[in-house]
């Protein structure tokens, strides 16, 4: 069974929310991150990481999906 998990912080919040998904996996946690970005700048501080197992999933496809 793969796990997923799923956050959502704004460029102001990446910092901490890099470290939750840190100590996440420190803790055994394994499995997709799904981070919605609230900002353009999360998005693209969190595209540097380049890792494998975080799905960006930016607002406005959220918010076109659900109107």
């Amino acid at each position: 069974m793969n796990d997923h998990y799923c956050v959502y912080f704004d460029h102001n919040y990446a910092p901490l929310g890099l470290a939750m998904l840190r100590s996440l996996r420190a803790c055994g946690g394994r499995g997709t991150a799904w981070i919605i970005c609230l900002s353009k700048e999360a998005e693209e501080l969190i595209a540097a990481f380049d890792v494998d197992d975080i799905r960006i999933v930016p607002v406005p496809p959220v918010e076109a999906h659900f109107p």
